[in-house]
């Protein structure tokens, strides 16, 4: 069996190896021409940004501005902040400098902080920010009502904070989950439990 063209005959071997030849040449370039994001993403992997105890004091406050520029700066998921948004409330001094803990003010900054994240910012309360307020200075709160308050401001529906947002699944809306020890961050990021005691 031959083909023929303008110029003479050839084979069909020759005709389909020509044809293999450009279909793998071709396959070769497009796939060159995905980008690192494109198959990080058709693997399932992505990066993430975890922070926590930060900021502290009125050094920290000053630096922490340039964290969330770094963080903004990074191509990333989402951000995780694991707590502790300032100091234990007993340990905060005037010298040390920076918003008094447990007060509204201090909570109306670090909102305004975690709002300003270029990504999902998820944040996971930490004792200070509630159960230590009973001994604060300058002054003391109750815990269940920075509790209260907490859960007002930061939790407000579910949705993650910052300037670009993410569904978050809560702990009470799923029938049978244990009290404590389970965090879900999105559709697609493993839940992990601690046992039920």
């Amino acid at each position: 069996m031959k083909c023929r063209d303008a110029g003479g005959s050839w084979t069909v071997r020759w005709a389909l190896s020509a044809a293999l030849i450009a279909s793998c040449s071709m396959l070769f370039f497009s796939a060159c021409a995905t980008t690192q994001g494109e198959r990080e993403a058709q693997s399932g992997r992505f990066e993430f940004g975890l922070i926590g105890d930060v900021p502290y004091d009125g050094r920290a406050e000053r630096e922490f501005v340039h964290v969330m520029k770094g963080l903004n700066a990074a191509d990333l998921a989402f951000v995780v902040h694991n707590g502790d948004f300032w100091w234990d409330g007993a340990a905060w001094t005037e010298q040390a400098g920076g918003f008094p803990p447990c007060g509204d003010e201090t909570f109306q900054d670090r909102l305004r902080l975690a709002q300003g994240s270029r990504h999902p910012f998820i944040f996971v309360p930490g004792d200070n920010e509630w159960a230590d307020c009973h001994r604060a200075k300058p002054r003391t709160y109750d815990p269940f009502e920075r509790l209260a308050k907490l859960r007002q401001m930061f939790f407000q529906d579910d949705q993650s904070l910052g300037r670009r947002t993410m569904r978050l699944t809560r702990q009470s809306e799923e029938a049978g989950t244990p009290s404590s020890g389970r965090m879900c961050a999105g559709p697609t990021v493993t839940c992990c439990s601690s046992p039920s005691t």
